[in-house]
């Protein structure tokens, strides 16, 4: 919790700037927001080092990264974004936070791409999200993998030995596990430490997950493939119409051209035999799925309990 003389400063800001109506809950959530994604270079606990100034500059950088109006403070705009459905792994990864350091890589030098130094990992699935049958999950989870595999020079496969896997797919609830409850952080990973340690992902039991767009809810297969990206070693891109961009989106199911695939193959290499990047098969069973393909439009992107984030 922000202590209180910071969130007044910030309503007194705020409101002097909009005209009122800000309210100490929704600026004690943004500062909590903006410490939990690294917008501070210090933890927020550190409040005494932190001035308005400090603030505005994190909210400017903030507000730029997500195309809205950038101006320092906090309209309804930047609020509905604060509260959107997205990635639990910060947009800024501090590499002088403890907090942070379990989701990055340690560079030796800047500019170095965060990867795993071997070409063949493999995952073990530990435990797994209601409301969705155990075959189906994993038939998401296989398939979100393969996704990045078409890609590029690695191969993934699924072990039964949890000691020996690179990766661990897991599942949480609550304050401990960095999750919130439905809607806000669906889901988060690890990043490659350059020492191939294993490695986490984490969905929220809090949310509702769903295999197909008919059904309402998160899909998992999206939030699946968005997690293994940087499990691979990508972090969140600044670019929103890509599958790393940090807020979830029920129409970006897989790497796109634009950002992810370029990213990715400068890690690991452009498999030779990539395929064309186009939409996934929906996943069978008892999501539903005919093995026929499917688009979205924006007129239908209905996900009930959650805002979606949207260009102002």
């Amino acid at each position: 919790m922000t202590p209180a003389p910071v969130v007044q400063k910030l309503v007194a800001a705020n409101n002097k700037h909009n005209g009122g109506g800000s309210k100490p809950e929704e600026m004690q959530a943004v500062l909590s927001w903006l410490d939990r994604f690294g917008y501070f270079s210090k933890p927020l606990a550190d409040w005494q080092n932190i001035s308005i100034g400090d603030i505005v500059d994190a909210v400017r950088t903030w507000q730029k990264r997500y195309h809205l109006k950038v101006d320092g403070y906090l309209g309804p705009k930047s609020l509905r974004a604060i509260t959107a459905a997205r990635c639990g792994c910060p947009d800024i990864l501090q590499p002088k936070r403890k907090d942070h350091v379990r989701f990055m890589q340690a560079k030796a030098l800047a500019g170095n791409l965060q990867k795993w130094n071997k070409g063949k990992l493999t995952y073990y699935i530990k435990s797994r999200v209601g409301g969705i049958k155990p075959a189906d999950f994993d038939r998401v989870i296989d398939a979100a993998f393969q996704a990045w595999e078409d890609l590029c020079m690695l191969q993934v496969e699924r072990t039964s030995k949890a000691s020996t896997a690179d990766i661990i797919v897991d599942t949480g609830q609550g304050p401990g596990s960095d999750f919130d409850g439905p809607g806000g952080t669906l889901a988060w990973a690890y990043l490659p430490d350059g020492q191939d340690r294993q490695l986490l992902m984490r969905f929220d039991l809090g949310d509702t997950w769903i295999l197909t767009p008919q059904e309402r809810g998160i899909l998992l297969f999206n939030v699946a493939c968005h997690e293994i990206g940087h499990l691979l070693g990508l972090d969140h891109s600044k670019i929103e119409s890509a599958l790393m961009a940090p807020y979830y989106n029920v129409a970006i199911a897989v790497p796109q051209a634009k950002d992810d695939v370029p990213r990715i193959q400068a890690r690991y290499g452009k498999r030779v035999d990539a395929p064309p990047v186009v939409p996934p098969l929906p996943p069978g069973g008892s999501g539903g799925g005919d093995g026929s393909r499917f688009t979205l439009t924006c007129s239908e992107l209905v996900v009930e309990g959650y805002t979606l984030f949207a260009k102002p």
